[in-house]
């Protein structure tokens, strides 16, 4: 499957980079993210960053893909006990652009995401304690990212996001269930396009 996934996006990679309506840019922004698992976690913040490549059919339609650091995760709060859920991923989306009007695009996709590390960090009362679970999550995390992107004439882009989790995040529940757990991110990042 990881195999399957590089072989797709150095293909998509080889034929922008071929392409005369092809641009590129770097983009950094926040994550609001969290864990559909129960209703006792809240949305935690998160840096996210990476670059872009996008190819425009013409001045309606483009498809773009990203490389991006992310950090998600969720937060969950018992009386004096919080628990910080770190879940960091490198997110490659694929999305179809529609501009609906001049700078401004509607878009969808499909985003993979290979995971990096996992780590908890409790505080209860005075104390921390951190705790590493890497073997704890599923080695891929699949979503469907929808959103918006204004870019101004400069090449500024403004992009807002909300990635739907569609896999369980966790190794040992990665088929579904109650208590599997998805991926619920909304990113709102900056970007800037080179090449158009």
């Amino acid at each position: 499957m990881k195999k399957l996934f590089i072989i797709i996006v150095l293909l998509f990679t080889t034929n922008i980079v071929s392409a005369q309506d092809f641009s590129f840019g770097p983009k950094l922004g926040l994550n609001v993210s969290n864990i559909t698992q129960n209703k006792e976690l809240d949305v935690k913040a998160g840096f996210i960053a990476g670059a872009f490549v996008q190819y425009d059919f013409n001045n309606k339609m483009a498809i773009s893909g990203d490389v991006l650091y992310s950090q998600q995760g969720a937060i969950m709060r018992y009386d004096n006990f919080k628990r910080k859920i770190n879940v960091n991923y490198l997110n490659v989306p694929i999305l179809f652009n529609y501009y609906i009007i001049d700078g401004f695009a509607i878009k969808a996709g499909l985003q993979m995401g290979v995971f990096l590390r996992g780590s908890y960090v409790d505080k209860y009362d005075n104390e921390t304690i951190k705790s590493d679970k890497i073997n704890y999550y599923s080695a891929l995390d699949l979503s469907l990212p929808v959103g918006i992107s204004y870019e101004l004439p400069i090449g500024l882009i403004f992009d807002a996001r909300y990635n739907i989790g569609v896999s369980g995040i966790y190794g040992d529940l990665k088929g579904g269930g109650d208590n599997a757990g998805t991926n619920s991110v909304f990113n709102f990042t900056v970007g800037y396009r080179f090449g158009k």
